[in-house]
C-alpha cells in the first residue's frame, strides 16, 4: 500500500506538468460460484464444491513423477519463464475446483493416495522424492512452453486433512525452496496421556503439533507464508482441528 500510495503522488507531479494521465482500471475480483440451497442436494458441498468451468483456462492434466500437472493454457509466467507452483496432497479435485474460479495463472499439482495418513508418509518418505517431483514440474512447464528456461518461480506446499502427513515430512527432510504452506484442517494432534477426552485446548498435547509450531514461529518471523483452517467437526477418537488450533 505504501507503493501504491508513492504511485498516485508520482503520478499527480507528472500530470501537473505533462497534462491528464489515464486512470488504470482496477481488475475484476474473481470469485467462487456460490454453494446454494439448491445445488446441495444434488450431492455438492464444501468438500466437494460446484464448478461451472471445468478446467477453466488450464490445459488438460499431465502427469509428473507423482500426481497430476495442471498449466494455464496462456501466460502465468514472469518474463523469464518462472511459475507459481501449488503442489495438493489430498482432495485434490475439490482443490482444483476452487482454483479454476479464482486463480490467475497459478499451475498446480495435485498428488491423491487415498484414506488416511499412512499411504502419504510412504509416498515422500525417500527425500530423493520431492526433488525428483520438483524437476519432472519443471521439465512438464518446459514442454508444455516449449521453453528451456521455464521454472518454478515460487513453490507452496498444500494438503487437506490427512495429506499434511506428506507435507510434514518433505519439512523434516530440509528441502530447501519452499515459499509457502498451507495446512486445510489437517493439524491433527492428540490428547495428553491420562486425562478425559474433551474439547478444552489445555488436554492437548502440544508434542503432536510441534512441526506446526515451528511454521507459525517462522511465518512469524517473515521466513515464509503459513496457512491454517480448521473445521468444528469432532472426530472423537482423536482431537477435533478446531480444538488443537485454539
Amino acid at each position: 500500500m505504501l507503493g501504491c500510495g508513492r504511485a498516485r503522488a508520482e503520478t499527480r507531479e507528472l500530470g501537473h506538468e505533462l497534462g491528464p494521465i489515464a486512470k488504470l482500471e482496477t481488475p475484476v475480483r474473481l470469485r467462487i460460484a456460490p454453494l446454494t440451497g439448491a445445488l446441495r442436494p444434488k450431492g455438492y458441498n464444501e468438500c466437494n464444491p460446484y464448478c461451472p468451468l471445468g478446467l477453466g483456462p488450464y490445459a488438460p492434466f499431465e502427469r509428473v513423477a507423482i500426481g497430476k500437472i495442471m498449466i494455464p493454457q496462456k501466460g502465468g509466467h514472469t518474463p523469464d519463464m518462472g511459475y507459481d507452483v501449488v503442489i495438493h496432497f489430498h482432495g485434490g479435485d475439490a482443490a482444483r475446483k476452487y482454483l479454476v474460479q479464482v486463480a490467475r495463472g497459478v499451475v498446480l499439482v495435485t498428488i491423491d493416495k487415498g484414506v488416511g495418513g499412512g499411504p502419504y508418509a510412504r509416498a515422500v518418505a525417500s527425500a530423493d522424492v520431492f526433488p525428483i517431483l520438483k524437476k519432472s514440474i519443471e521439465r512438464a512447464l518446459q514442454r508444455h512452453t516449449g521453453k528451456k528456461n521455464a521454472h518454478i518461480r515460487h513453490l507452496a506446499l498444500s494438503a487437506w486433512s490427512a495429506g499434511t502427513v506428506a507435507v510434514l515430512k518433505i519439512l523434516a527432510q530440509g528441502h530447501t525452496g519452499i515459499d509457502a504452506v498451507i495446512v486445510l484442517d489437517g493439524l491433527h494432534g492428540a490428547w495428553k496421556r491420562a486425562t478425559n477426552r474433551g474439547l478444552d485446548p489445555s488436554l492437548i498435547d502440544a508434542r503432536f503439533i510441534e512441526r506446526e509450531i515451528a511454521l507459525a514461529e517462522r511465518a512469524r518471523k517473515g521466513e515464509l507464508t503459513f496457512v491454517l483452517t480448521h473445521t468444528r467437526v469432532d472426530p472423537y477418537v482423536y482431537p477435533s482441528t478446531g480444538s488443537t488450533a485454539r
